[in-house]
């Protein structure tokens, strides 16, 4: 797969339409692909990211920082580290996947009589 010159970015996560602090979304190209978050369980607290595609991923592919800069980097290192080993059609088939999850999810909210996200 060629790289692509097309940035990361982060999104701040919503649940059920409230904003959570200190938790983020990954984007690339469109697409939700993995999290950034705070967690205060541990001592000192730490941020903890990830990458989640629906695919096999490896365990270097997330893990815990110190501060919010440096998981940002650690994210980044992962990815770039990760991209170059999966083909556009594993990424096709990734989003296949995750759409239709989305979709079954959705008429499960709609039969429940729950707000659509």
């Amino acid at each position: 797969m060629t790289k692509s010159a097309t940035a990361l970015t982060l999104r701040r996560t919503t649940f059920d339409g409230v904003v959570r602090p200190d938790d983020y979304g990954v984007w690339w190209r469109g697409r939700d692909i993995g999290r950034i978050h705070l967690t205060t369980q541990s001592v000192p607290p730490q941020w903890v990211w990830a990458i989640n595609i629906a695919m096999a991923i490896p365990p270097s592919c997330r893990g815990n920082s110190p501060t919010l800069d440096e998981a940002k980097a650690d994210f980044r290192k992962a990815w770039d580290k990760f991209l170059p080993t999966i083909t556009e059609a594993d990424l096709q088939e990734a989003w296949k996947t995750e759409d239709e999850a989305e979709a079954r999810a959705q008429r499960q909210r709609e039969r429940s009589g729950r707000l659509p996200r």
